[in-house]
């Protein structure tokens, strides 16, 4: 290092100061991240000179940091250069160190440069709360307290009742409170009724779907599959996966475990299956041409800075591609993490596979109750009654036997296709000749029979094979019979084969179906002859001449017969010969017959007997309600892990692209960071995602439970303890109350068991919560950010909340059933098609147009266009906290968008069911409490020049609604409409109180 240079500056900060030592995490960490880790920092490739900042030992080994002696540090020398070009940092990064900084940096070194870990990588301790007086309710109030006592400032008193139920109702329901439950909560004098308020609302239903809200947008979750084309998928039973298990209070852990892991717990339910949906959330791209390796590398690289970011504050992306330059995460440890995920047989497809049948619990109750009654009516078929009993006796004794067929010599057999046939002595039908893949035959049969009750059709085996050309199996897709006196064939009342293959059954062949996929197949029953009866629905009328015509259909591509023959009966029962075992139990007297063989006869019997056929309608009723209800089932994508033998190698990526692996530095194995606790797992085996889940939770862990906790707490105090929610990285903030962080992590891991909603009821039952939102000069001039938490901040309703909310005011909103298929809510004029595919989303109709936000199709190229304009993502990636931007665009839409008017026009009518005082009850509803005088006189002057007018249009008050309510005032509907417009965007309805 260069020599100590004389200079003013050096001198002037060389000068002794009275102030406390410096802190190093919080005054000397952040100006060295800030100003040196760039070039002398984690990352070794970037590290300039060979000096090394980040630790104490490169500082002190390279002489840049002399304990105690700042005059013999060359960090100082360099940071006080009066040479441009040799003052650090350099010119070209725009950064200079102020005397501040520089003096901070010299004390800390005079004090000996004690050196910390990085707060953040120091797991939380059970911190004792300070003392708190009587404005403290909770622990949480007793730090706040003591940090504005130390500021001479003092914290607001609880906010009135009005603002305090809409505010904690809106941030745990997303919703407004209705008047009824305004007026209640005012009234209520118990002590507790706070707490009552806060218990009520976490219980309901709709506390999770707002809740599920904040997790969907890190998890980047959407119903398509994104880039170009950016095809719609099927995920919405993850979203109520999540919504579910924040209505049930899944504790933390838990829902880590399952929704990184829940397809490798012992015996997983299909609940943890969805839930491994979390990871599935990640982009699939279906554009030709592309590598599907490359996009699931980049689906598996997603998930890791997904959840290093989502659980932990941990921007690791920032080491893909090499050592991070500010965090102790090494491009390896990168792909160590990498390693967890490169086990799952997703790989970019089409299709989106994995996935699995995922029904609903309504669905699972209905298809529970159908096979319960299935079972049942099977029972009744094992245990014959004595009523069963004689409908099998009557069966037995209306069934023909083999002798009443007739095996008839054919007159001529001929194809339309060029199949070729010659007639045996026998009866048989023998094909030869071309093969063409689909055929249609006839064969012309003279009969003495008066009438035909019944066909029979014989495939013939050779002993191996049922078809020609090397196929094994035949398709018999239509079967007709007619007479030189019929113009159409005569219909068949049912079918019956021994045999039938799976999804090809012999009923098939007369539904009038002749299509390839229906009919009649013999897989894998190759090896014996196969015989199928046709019953007619009324007898068939033989003419004088004699002649049937059987009409057969073969449409699956060469699976036409080779050798059959067709037999006739004008008995009244035509049927199959019963099997051996079946015969013998007909020669036994019923009273002898054993329970199985009852058991046998009943089973054959339900397939045919005309008397059972009450309990076949029962039965087929059943099962077409069952297939329906399958029919229906959604699908979720799930995460499947590959089997140990097909494993993937894992290589650190250089330059962070899947083309340059590191072939040389030799496969990775699955490991987390070196800088935190270390991962238990079996060592006789590589680790698992569910080692990384428990690693994530393990009370060892220094920032899950704090970035989880702080999340929370921004959510109702509008900015974190960290105020940098996705950086607990040693470029993020410090907290603003380390203490208070530290004690509500471990208080909720410990103590409350990671529990979510015992954290929620917890925060907003403190005083801090309740706080007034007032504030005045000299709060703003002391505190202008609110750090100190001396009073409520104020917060603009999300998209989602704007809508729901204005919605609800109106009347309008569905809110009585959770989950369910994604909607379209009513779409703006001019929607522009998707790129490629020109599509545009089906707008809902009937109460789908009125479901909340949450439900709202999530097209990731195109998502609703109002929520795009109050900053909700894509959500093509994780994003841990949304951006609150403020544009003339959105006082536009709240004033212009169809669900803003539609919205005011449901207030308007539900305040003119106030004949006397509609302006006050519309505000009412809308801001939970009642106007002032002033406020009240300006919107009646509103409401009475709008009424005035003569040129506003009446559809004001009835499109998009609908026509008005019989003997409501069109004029008088517009001008309340106008006025509820304004009610609806004025600053206290946007924002939270």
């Amino acid at each position: 290092m260069v020599a100590i240079l004389d200079s003013p500056v050096l001198a002037l900060t060389c000068m002794l100061t009275l102030a406390a030592p410096p802190s190093f995490n919080e005054d000397v960490l952040p100006i060295l991240s800030n100003n040196c880790f760039a070039c002398h920092g984690p990352d070794a490739a970037a590290r300039k000179a060979g000096l090394r900042l980040d630790t104490r030992d490169g500082a002190i080994a390279d002489g840049a940091i002399v304990p105690g002696d700042p005059d013999a540090s060359g960090l100082l020398h360099r940071v006080t250069e009066d040479h441009a070009k040799r003052r650090m940092p350099p010119a070209h990064t725009g950064k200079q160190l102020t005397m501040e900084e520089i003096d901070i940096l010299r004390r800390w070194i005079s004090d000996g440069a004690p050196w910390e870990g990085h707060w953040a990588y120091v797991p939380p301790t059970a911190v004792h709360p300070p003392r708190g007086d009587a404005w403290c309710r909770t622990p949480i109030d007793a730090f706040v307290k003591a940090r504005l006592d130390a500021k001479g400032m003092a914290p607001n008193q609880d906010a009135d009742r009005h603002s305090l139920i809409r505010r904690v109702t809106l941030d745990l329901t997303g919703l407004p409170p209705t008047p009824d439950e305004v007026i209640a909560f005012v009234h209520d004098d118990r002590p507790d009724a706070w707490e009552h308020l806060v218990d009520r609302l976490l219980a309901s239903p709709q506390y999770g779907e707002h809740a599920a809200g904040p997790w969907l947008d890190l998890a980047r979750y959407a119903d398509s599959q994104g880039f170009e084309k950016d095809n719609l998928r099927t995920m919405w039973r993850y979203r109520d996966w999540v919504i579910d298990a924040c209505n049930a209070d899944m504790p933390f852990d838990q829902f880590t475990r399952e929704q990184l892991a829940g397809d490798l717990l012992p015996d997983a339910t299909v609940g943890q299956r969805i839930a491994t949906g979390f990871h599935r959330n990640t982009q699939t791209n279906t554009e030709g041409g592309t590598d599907d390796e490359e996009f699931r590398s980049a689906a598996v690289i997603d998930r890791v800075n997904t959840t290093m970011q989502g659980w932990m504050g941990i921007t690791a992306g920032c080491a893909q591609c090499h050592d991070h330059k500010y965090d102790a995460l090494s491009q390896q440890e990168y792909f160590e993490l990498y390693a967890f995920f490169n086990q799952t047989k997703d790989t970019d497809q089409v299709d989106d596979r994995p996935f699995i049948a995922a029904p609903t619990e309504d669905q699972e109750a209905a298809l529970a109750s159908l096979d319960m009654q299935r079972a049942a009516l099977d029972a009744r078929l094992g245990s014959p009654d004595a009523q069963l009993q004689a409908s099998l006796d009557a069966w037995l004794a209306s069934r023909c036997g083999t002798d009443a067929w007739t095996v008839h010599h054919p007159l001529a057999a001929a194809a339309i296709n060029g199949t070729l046939y010659r007639t045996l002595g026998d009866g048989t039908v023998e094909a030869h000749g071309p093969v063409p893949s689909t055929e249609r035959t006839t064969v012309q049969v003279r009969t003495d029979l008066p009438f035909i009750s019944g066909l029979r059709l014989t495939v013939l085996s050779d002993g191996t094979a049922l078809g020609r050309n090397g196929n094994t199996n035949v398709v018999v897709n239509d079967v007709r019979i007619s007479t030189s006196a019929t113009d159409v064939p005569i219909a068949f009342a049912r079918a019956e084969a021994h045999f039938s293959q799976h999804e090809f059954d012999v009923a098939e062949a007369i539904d009038d179906d002749d299509t390839a996929h229906s009919g009649w197949a013999l897989a894998p029953a190759f090896d014996r002859d196969h015989s199928a009866v046709f019953v007619l629905t009324e007898p068939l009328q033989v003419p004088a001449d004699g002649l049937v015509t059987v009409e057969l259909s073969q449409q699956w591509d060469r699976h036409g017969l080779h050798r059959f023959q067709l037999a006739f009966t004008d008995h009244d029962g035509p049927a199959l010969p019963l099997s051996e075992s079946l015969h013998q139990a007909t020669s036994t007297s019923a009273s002898e017959r054993t329970p199985d063989q009852w058991q046998a006869l009943a089973r054959a019997a339900f397939a045919t007997a005309p008397q059972l056929q009450s309990l076949r309608a029962e039965d087929a009723a059943l099962q077409l309600s069952r297939d329906s209800i399958v029919a229906q089932i959604p699908t979720a994508l799930v995460m499947e892990a590959l089997p140990h033998e097909h494993h993937r190698t894992t290589h650190l990526f250089q330059g962070g692209t899947f083309l340059a692996p590191d072939v040389d530095r030799g496969p990775l194995q699955p490991s987390t960071p070196g800088v935190l606790h270390p991962l238990h797992h079996d060592d006789s085996k590589a680790a698992t995602r569910l080692d990384l889940a428990g690693w994530l939770t393990d009370t060892n862990n220094p920032l899950t439970a704090r970035v989880q906790v702080n999340r929370v707490w921004a959510r109702l105090f509008g900015h974190g303890l960290v105020s940098t929610e996705d950086d607990f990285g040693v470029q993020g903030e410090r907290p603003s109350h380390p203490e208070l962080l530290d004690w509500l992590a471990h208080h909720w891991q410990h103590d409350l068991h990671w529990s979510p909603k015992a954290l929620m009821k917890l925060l907003v039952t403190s005083s801090v919560y309740r706080q007034s939102a007032h504030v005045d000069d000299d709060d703003l001039q002391h505190d202008p950010d609110n750090r100190l938490l001396s009073r409520a901040p104020r917060i603009r309703l999300s998209a989602e909340q704007l809508r729901d909310t204005a919605l609800a005011c109106g009347g309008l909103l569905k809110t009585d059933r959770i989950g369910g298929p994604s909607v379209v809510p009513r779409l703006p004029e001019g929607m522009l098609p998707q790129a490629f595919t020109s599509f545009v989303p089906a707008q809902s109709t009937g109460d789908d147009l009125y479901r909340r936000g949450l439900y709202t199709q999530w097209r990731r190229t195109g998502h609703y266009p109002t929520f795009a304009t109050f900053d909700a993502p894509s959500r093509e990636v994780c994003l841990v906290a949304r951006e609150r931007s403020n544009t003339p665009l959105q006082a536009l839409a709240m004033l212009n968008d169809d669900v803003f008017v539609e919205a005011a026009q449901g207030l308007a009518r539900r305040a003119m069911a106030d004949k006397q005082f509609p302006i006050r009850t519309a505000f009412e509803i809308a801001l939970a409490r009642t106007p002032t005088d002033e406020e009240y006189a300006v919107l009646q002057q509103i409401h009475d020049a709008t009424l005035d007018r003569t040129d506003i249009d009446g559809t004001l008050a009835t499109v998009p609604l609908g026509p008005l309510p019989e003997g409501m005032d069109p004029a008088r509907a517009v001008a309340m409409t106008v006025t509820c417009n304004v009610i609806l965007n004025l600053d206290e309805f946007v924002n939270r109180p």
